[in-house]
């Protein structure tokens, strides 16, 4: 099996990095980025990276379980609105920390899908809105 540090760890395991849950790694950025691209991707999709029945095995899973994709986590129903923050988070959410971007690479990286994702939205509603007016003209 995964070989965790131990039955206990302090933190959260819906957003604990691997390297935590194993007690292999030190106190880095990287830290902070895979714990923050969890969290964002709960609060994108309204469910975590990894569930189960206890923090261990959720924890057990940050360790030995890729990230489902955005789109996986939204059951194939994601938006374009979503699109811009599957790479950003894809990156974040690596199991080695020395692949994952520095911390001030992925908060660039989100602020861009942020502002990707807004023109994005904008750009749907002005079409959903454009389409009503035509449908509302045909019917006279």
């Amino acid at each position: 099996g995964t070989d965790l540090a131990c039955d206990y760890f302090e933190g959260t395991a819906l957003y604990v990095p691997p390297e935590v849950a194993t007690g292999t790694g030190l106190a880095t950025p990287a830290i902070d980025v895979y714990s923050h691209a969890s969290t964002i991707y709960h609060l994108l999709t309204g469910r975590p990276v990894f569930d189960g029945d206890s923090p261990i095995a959720i924890a057990t899973a940050h360790v030995t379980q890729p990230a489902p994709s955005l789109e996986t986590a939204l059951d194939k129903q994601m938006t374009s609105e979503y699109e811009p923050y599957q790479e950003p988070l894809s990156m974040a959410l690596e199991k080695e920390p020395q692949t994952r971007p520095p911390l001030e690479e992925y908060l660039a990286s989100l602020k861009e899908a942020q502002a990707q994702a807004e023109q994005r939205k904008e750009r749907t509603i002005f079409d959903l809105k454009r389409r009503g007016k035509q449908k509302g003209r045909h019917k006279a």
